[in-house]
């Protein structure tokens, strides 16, 4: 089954055509997902030509974000390398700065800039530092007022079965505490 390319499928620094496509489809869709909220709750053009000059203002900057991250991750990849986070904040803080210059303020800009590099950065430390608690999927849980982390499999498989054997809400909790949490 070919499932399409998706943005990890080949290592950093390589198809960077094939990652600015990835990126600038989902960007596109975020973009096209806002325009129809702008649209129906916001602004309410009459009219094809202004309906579709409002999808457009805010479809092709969220595509130029998309392309500008996965662009200049790849090619300071490439440039610089090194496959650390300064790759990805230098995408981000790019990508950031697109916002800026389509509302034409500085304030916007600084803010997408701070936002989409941070963001970056956590991004590319969790898919290579594997940092907990950040984009897991694991979903906390409360039991016996113990914290634990409870794991939700949706693979069809025999572990997932087994995970769901007598449990009703499907969500498989860990039976032992962590070493800093005894029971009495």
């Amino acid at each position: 089954m070919n499932r399409g390319y998706k943005y990890y499928d080949t290592p950093d620094g390589q198809d960077c055509f094939k990652k600015m496509g990835y990126t600038t489809k989902w960007a596109t869709f975020a973009g096209f997902s806002w325009s129809i909220y702008d649209v129906y709750l916001w602004s309410h053009p009459k009219g094809l030509v202004p309906t579709v000059a409002r999808f457009a203002h805010f479809m092709l900057p969220a595509a130029a974000i998309g392309a500008t991250f996965s662009a200049v991750t790849c090619l300071s990849h490439t440039y610089r390398k090194k496959n650390d986070a300064w790759n990805y904040i230098l995408g981000g803080a790019t990508s950031g700065s697109i916002i800026g210059a389509k509302l034409g303020r500085m304030g916007p800009g600084v803010a997408g800039v701070l936002v989409l590099g941070i963001g970056g950065m956590l991004f590319w430390a969790k898919k290579y530092e594997d940092w907990p608690g950040f984009m897991n999927g694991r979903i906390t849980a409360v039991d016996n007022g113990h914290m634990r982390q409870a794991y939700r499999d949706w693979t069809i498989d025999g572990k997932f079965k087994k995970a769901l054997e007598g449990r009703e809400d499907g969500v498989w909790v860990a039976e032992k505490p962590y070493p800093s949490q005894s029971r009495g």
